[in-house]
């Protein structure tokens, strides 16, 4: 017991860090009402900041700290002016992906920076000091981090339970529109506690880093404990918020601890990876299910609304001249220009989960590009276990894609929103440790090779040969087949917004208790969306493994997850014509492929500014880029309408091939 008790006291360093997290998503939505996902991103960018400060400007760790610290309030005041004051009277799902945007552009700028190293961070607490318990030392700054938290936590509460400022920020939770009358400002608190917010989270990550890893994503990635933790306190309560993620962290050092047992599950001889991840994302799901409707409303006044969703119209004639296009840059193309078609139509359909599901249903989720790897990993998988290849394995490798991701239907039946988000990203991050992370059903260290598919003996894959064009990979016959496919599930999900599961779909989304008052099974309707949905991540990433002919975990990762619901609400949530067109500005597509043949930019870059366009699109205009105002079909699709319709009437009255052909253009 005493050597359990150690190893959990060890754990107490990542517990501060879950704590100080949750500490500071606390006081976010004490103050606007916003969970911010970005707390993590912002103690991973003040740990490399501090790094830099101390390391190579050499300057002394109070100066380096403070200066960072001091950074750290200016980018909170910064994204507060330009976000949450914006976001005053929007849904939570929109402030939510506004801080999601702000996760995007930090780890990309991290990845663009450091490329993927891992630094040895400069030590704030001194960590050669140790208690021995059970013949096993613990480091004293573990016990530094607990009393910091403890701290802070008794700070905190007592400037929200006795000060004006504090009792200001609760009137402003409860009743906005009292607390204006009252003289309160919602603008000045918002401000101050998102401030407050940054600091506390940047200040725990320079005190953790040297204890944990700085790299790219550990840090950032510590948000998803830290939702635990502030899920457990109800996003109000500090005290139980503090106790929560201290908690979490020493558990997860206990699961390190019961690794080294031979009793403990292993993968090809190793120790299964992920439990952490798994036991989190539980802890979440069981929270949700006890306290049902856990996040409590902001006493505000909604006067904006989710992004548009109109239906389609008019989609045969731009669909004919889209396809026409592609088939020509991809006869008459380079290796590079086909790659990026290829990649801007496999993106195509890996965004139409996040249209049928954020767009249609309003359930945010962001564990759809995990469920692509599923698909994609059991293609592998099956082809070597039981030699099966198209259409058979790629259709089992979906239908498992498509069962795992129902089952995040069921905490979507009592909770959505924010709080589905919440369960998405644990189940994103669970997937990919504990899936992808082990050798025995996710990725091999030999490599997951994928066979092009064949039928009737016509290679249709990345390899094929054809009489134009170039031999260099990818074959323009894969463009094709991937083009066949985004006809068929685009068309599928035109007519699914058409019907009437469309018209279904948006009433559970305006309002679940008046479309359930109004005779509609809304655990129905959620369920099958979340299938639909599912079902089309399983064809995108089965498409990915195809088109390079294995099966990659960076490819079904969190960030890309984000990367491709930037661009879709960038673009335009709520309509399959926005998502064309977010499929062309997606990583690697057609619109990065042809600024790099002008500006030799990388591909962080343009995850950095994708992330800060969605920040001001959401908080400007949160219904994309896309979409006019009127009946009239959103842009490129109207321009095209337009230019179809008066060259037909050009040729009507007579005018010359020429001018119409430039009509056309």
């Amino acid at each position: 017991m005493a050597e359990l008790m150690a190893f959990a006291l060890t754990g107490l360093g990542a517990g501060a860090l879950f704590a100080g997290l949750a500490l500071g998503v606390v006081i976010n939505f004490r103050g606007c009402g916003a969970v911010n996902l970005g707390l993590g991103a912002v103690a991973m960018l003040a740990a490399f900041g501090f790094y830099e400060l101390r390391t190579n400007v050499g300057l002394p760790t109070v100066v380096a700290v403070a200066l960072t610290l001091v950074a750290a309030g200016l980018a909170g005041a910064l994204f507060d002016w330009a976000a949450f004051r914006h976001l005053r009277d929007a849904p939570a799902m929109s402030k939510l992906i506004a801080t999601l945007g702000l996760l995007l552009s930090a780890q990309a700028f991290i990845a663009e920076f450091y490329d993927g190293t891992v630094l040895a961070a400069p030590e704030v607490l001194p960590a050669t000091d140790a208690v021995t318990i059970a013949g096993i030392p613990v480091p004293t700054n573990r016990f530094v981090l607990a009393g910091l938290v403890a701290v802070v936590t008794l700070v905190l509460i007592a400037v929200y339970r006795w000060t004006r400022f504090g009792v200001a920020t609760r009137a402003a939770s409860e009743n906005e529109r009292s607390a204006l009358l009252a003289g309160y400002s919602t603008n000045r608190l918002s401000l101050i506690n998102t401030t407050a917010a940054f600091v506390i989270a940047a200040g725990f990550g320079v005190l953790i880093a040297p204890i944990t890893q700085l790299d790219s994503s550990t840090i950032s990635q510590a948000i998803v404990p830290a939702l635990a933790a502030a899920l457990i306190a109800g996003f109000t309560r500090f005290g139980v918020a503090a106790i929560a993620g201290l908690s979490i962290g020493m558990i997860e050092a206990l699961i390190v601890y019961l690794q080294t047992m031979s009793w403990f599950p292993t993968a090809e001889g190793v120790p299964v990876a992920g439990i952490a991840d798994v036991f989190v994302l539980l802890v979440i799901v069981a929270t949700l299910f006890l306290r049902g409707k856990s996040l409590p409303q902001r006493g505000s006044e909604l006067s904006q609304r989710l992004p548009k969703a109109p239906a389609p119209e008019r989609v045969a004639r731009p669909a004919v001249l889209i396809s026409a296009v592609v088939v020509l840059l991809l006869l008459i193309s380079s290796s590079g220009w086909r790659q990026s078609v290829i990649i801007s139509l496999i993106a195509f359909v890996a965004i139409l989960p996040f249209v049928v599901l954020v767009g249609y249903v309003g359930q945010l989720s962001v564990a759809q590009l995990a469920f692509a790897g599923v698909a994609g990993f059991a293609t592998s998988r099956i082809a070597d276990a039981w030699g099966l290849g198209f259409p058979l394995g790629p259709a089992l490798g979906i239908a498992l894609a498509t069962a795992i991701g129902t089952l995040l239907a069921l905490p979507g039946l009592r909770v959505r929103g924010v709080n589905l988000a919440i369960v998405s990203m644990a189940t994103a991050v669970a997937i990919a440790s504990f899936g992808f992370g082990n050798e025995t059903w996710g990725a091999r260290l030999a490599g997951d090779p994928v066979d092009s598919p064949h039928v009737f003996g016509i290679n249709l894959g990345a390899d094929a040969s054809f009489f134009l064009g170039d031999d260099a990979l990818p074959s323009a016959v894969f463009g094709f087949f991937c083009l066949a496919v985004c006809l068929v599930l685009g068309l599928l999900t035109v007519n699914l917004r058409r019907g009437h599961l469309g018209h279904w779909m948006l009433a559970v989304r305006g309002n679940e208790r008046a479309a359930a008052a109004s005779g509609l099974n809304v655990r129905n309707i959620k369920v099958i969306a979340f299938a639909i949905s599912s079902m089309l991540a399983g064809f995108a990433g089965v498409l990915y493994a195809y088109n390079f002919n294995s099966v990659s975990t960076q490819r079904y990762e969190l960030m890309g997850a984000l990367a491709f619901l930037a661009f879709a609400y960038i673009a335009g949530i709520g309509s399959v014509e926005a998502a064309v067109m977010a499929a062309i500005m997606a990583l690697d597509g057609v619109v990065i492929h042809l600024t790099k043949m002008a500006v030799p930019i990388s591909s962080q870059w343009w995850l950095i500014m994708g992330g800060l366009v969605l920040v001001l699109v959401v908080a400007r205009n949160p219904d994309g880029l896309v979409h006019a105002e009127g009946d009239e079909p959103p842009p490129p699709f109207n321009w095209i309408d337009r230019g179809v319709k008066r060259a037909l009437r050009r040729i009507r009255e007579g005018a010359s091939s020429d001018k119409v052909q430039e009509v056309a253009r």
